[in-house]
């Protein structure tokens, strides 16, 4: 915080946290002294108490983190405290247009403020993604566990499909390219997140699965 006001100008301010002009703030009373040395030598000071207040504890779990481009604009929640604003793109009061958005990964933000003017945010991202159709017959023949997991997750599915694991930049980490009713992917190397499975059948339907890495 730049300090100023201080009359006559030409002083120096001093204090916990002041440099120059300037004020770190750290929470809790602080004390800055402003002295001024005039023409004959003559100094005064005066002393000024400013409370730091604590920024507000802020978070933000999204209900929905994973959508269709073709979906329906939703409902934002999760927020907490109650009362804040939610921003970003495609947002507009309390929703999220995944259409409005389009594909990739997009930023959600809930910014609260305190009766103290004081302010903080928690972010969480949205993924929107392309989604084709996938028939109950084929969702129910596919079986992924555990999630979370911390080593390995298994495959299972009746019919054939093919995976890639990617973290949340894209970066593929791992391909399933043969199929085989189950089979186990290695999460154990990697450090702890959120990746995304996409399978593919032979019809060429695709699902994404959010696979949580533990500790």
């Amino acid at each position: 915080v730049a300090l100023s006001g201080a009359s006559p100008s030409g002083g120096v301010y001093s204090g916990i946290g002041v440099a120059g002009n300037n004020f770190d703030a750290s929470v809790g009373s602080q004390t800055i002294d402003y002295t001024y040395i005039d023409a004959n030598n003559c100094a005064a000071s005066i002393q000024v108490s400013i409370v730091v207040n604590s920024a507000p504890t802020v978070s933000l779990f999204l209900s929905e983190t994973e959508l269709c481009s073709n979906g329906s604009t939703i409902m934002l929640s999760g927020g907490s405290p109650a009362g804040g604003a939610f921003s970003g793109t495609a947002v507009i009061g309390d929703t999220f247009d995944p259409t409005t958005a389009g594909l990739g990964e997009h930023v959600i933000t809930y910014t609260y403020t305190d009766g103290n003017g004081c302010s903080n945010f928690a972010e969480e991202s949205i993924i929107v993604n392309v989604c084709l159709s996938i028939n109950e017959n084929q969702e129910n023949a596919i079986v992924i566990y555990p999630n979370p997991s911390h080593s390995f997750i298994t495959l299972e599915s009746d019919i054939p499909v093919t995976y890639e694991l990617n973290d949340l930049n894209g970066r593929l980490i791992h391909k399933v390219s043969e199929y085989a009713k189950k089979q186990s992917v290695d999460l154990s190397e990697l450090p702890s997140g959120v990746y995304l499975l996409t399978g593919k059948t032979n019809e060429g339907s695709i699902f994404k699965e959010r696979i949580i890495k533990s500790n």
